[in-house]
């Protein structure tokens, strides 16, 4: 993979790992998003403001997520290197969950129209990044990922 790809990515930013757990984070919450009609499928929150965890919104906050919740997400990392058994790092997991939808809402709340807009672009561009970096660059500048 060459540098500028890795950039913007996130593999040198350590999203790489992130990205596997937000993977995690989509299937375990996915039931939130079930049963919803698709014009709220591109957007990163509901009428009340509550998270829509698609896999658009979690790959538009990819970035932000790795930043501001690294710390969960390395208690559960360390968890399951200790222990394979997935008894033993519930807590964790919930711990990651609760950071990734608290994280969400934030973002929403401060961001609303940059964010609907990057979570609608990679929505309907199947998360393909490369085709959503105008509203991407929008979103990271009313938002950026790493203050």
């Amino acid at each position: 993979m060459n540098n500028s790809r890795e950039k913007e990515n996130g593999t040198q930013l350590g999203i790489s790992p992130l990205l596997r757990r937000v993977n995690c984070i989509f299937r375990r919450v996915s039931s939130i998003s079930v049963g919803r009609d698709k014009e709220n499928m591109d957007r990163a929150a509901d009428e009340r403001g509550e998270p829509i965890p698609t896999s658009a919104v979690l790959m538009s906050a990819s970035k932000h997520i790795a930043a501001k919740c690294r710390a969960e997400n390395r208690a559960f990392i360390n968890c399951k290197k200790k222990d394979q058994n997935p008894e033993k790092c519930l807590h964790q997991g919930r711990e990651v969950t609760r950071c990734v939808l608290t994280l969400l809402k934030d973002l929403h709340e401060r961001c609303t129209k940059e964010m609907d807009g990057y979570v609608g672009c990679m929505y309907y561009q199947t998360n393909e990044f490369d085709l959503c970096r105008k509203e991407q660059e929008e979103f990271e500048k009313a938002c950026p990922w790493n203050q």
